[in-house]
Parts: structure tokens; C-alpha cells; sequence
């Protein structure tokens, strides 16, 4: 699920909500193409970047989005962030505790 929301420090955003999946799918280009087709959907609305949240435990997740040129920002803003281009977008990437 995802919906546009707006952040007054940088403007339009893609905030991307409970993305995932199922392990029986996963490793086969899916997750990638979603999140493909999701940048391109900021890119055409005039996003500056697209939200998300990831628990601080999930190393798998942060992995897999840093190998996605993900940037981490955690130290400075709480979140990874990256790129919005055709090939990416930006992406941040909130860690949350549980």
C-alpha cells in the first residue's frame, strides 16, 4: 500500500506501507520491480522522495534495501535515503523499535 503525503522541510512524498514478499516469492525480481514501478510512480507525481518504515532488528530488510543504493541516514535523520532518478528513487527508510 502506498499513499503521497507532504513533509514541509521537503516537500511531496511516496510514503510505501507494509511492503513485503511472501517467502515463497521472494528471490525472484518481485520485491525489485515493485519497488521499480513505485519510483516511477514518485517520479511521475513530482515526489522528492519516498518513505518508509523498517524495524531496527530487520537486518534483512535494511539489507536488501542498502544493496538498492539506499543511502543510511539513521545517524542524522533516522531513515536511509537515496536517489530519485528512473533507475531508483529516493528512498527513506524510517527505523523504528519495537
Amino acid at each position: 500500500m502506498y499513499y503521497f503525503t507532504y513533509d514541509p522541510w521537503i516537500g511531496k512524498l511516496l510514503y510505501l506501507e507494509d511492503f513485503y514478499v511472501i517467502q515463497a516469492y521472494q528471490g525472484l525480481g518481485i520485491g525489485a520491480e515493485m519497488l521499480k514501478r513505485l519510483s516511477q510512480i514518485a517520479i511521475r507525481s513530482h515526489c522528492y522522495c519516498m518513505h518508509f518504515l523498517v524495524v531496527i532488528w530487520n537486518q534483512v530488510s535494511i539489507d536488501y534495501y542498502t544493496r538498492r543504493e539506499a543511502l543510511d541516514l539513521s545517524s542524522e535523520e533516522g531513515g536511509i535515503c537515496s536517489g530519485l532518478t528512473e533507475k531508483n528513487s529516493w528512498i527513506r527508510q524510517e527505523k523504528t523499535e519495537r
